[in-house]
């Protein structure tokens, strides 16, 4: 696998048990970034990302929050992943350029790649984070070619059969029934 590594886990489940999966990723593969995925009021979500930011900072892998640039400053996360509209974005971008990361997410068309893109973002992730469906890659693989703001393609069931061509694979932690498993399928 070229591609750099962008993981998806959700912020539930039990802070230690979470803990100790993402130590044991990062200590397993090489990953870029880990979005932390909001599955919990804000008090609680940010109780866990400034849990999980140390383990993150310490493997060298970014930390990103979801939709929730404010709080990525406040804990010294290092960005953000917007899955919203356009405001949403250049807001994000406002609060935190030049210092952090702004990825757009939720790119499901050329027109919004190329909206969201031509806004000075770090990444554009295709599809949704969450998408049951693997139906971005040629959107995706087009992106990679033809502009210089990386991709992110989300990888579904984890089929790397299509060849996808962008900078970043996305692998969401829900799609494995383990930590271990994870690790065994992305050091193939």
């Amino acid at each position: 696998m070229d591609q750099q590594i962008f993981i998806i886990i959700p912020a539930n489940g039990k802070i230690k048990q979470l803990s100790q999966t993402i130590a044991e990723l990062l200590n397993s593969v090489p990953v870029a970034a880990l979005l932390l995925s909001k599955g919990q009021k804000l008090p609680e979500y940010e109780s866990i990302a400034k849990q999980i930011l140390p383990i993150t900072k310490a493997h060298d892998c970014a930390l990103l929050l979801d939709n929730e640039p404010v709080l990525a400053k406040k804990i010294g996360a290092d960005g953000v992943h917007i899955n919203g509209d356009i405001k949403l974005i250049k807001a994000a971008l406002e609060e935190l350029k030049p210092d952090l990361i702004v990825g757009a997410g939720n790119i499901t068309n050329k027109h919004e790649a190329m909206e969201k893109g031509e806004l000075g973002v770090d990444y554009v992730f295709f599809a949704k984070i969450d998408a049951n469906e693997d139906n971005s890659l040629d959107l995706a693989n087009w992106w990679a070619q033809t502009f210089e703001v990386p991709a992110i393609y989300n990888i579904k069931n984890k089929n790397l059969n299509n060849n996808p061509q962008t900078e970043f694979l996305a692998f969401n932690f829900n799609d494995f029934s383990s930590a271990k498993e994870m690790i065994e399928f992305l050091s193939k």
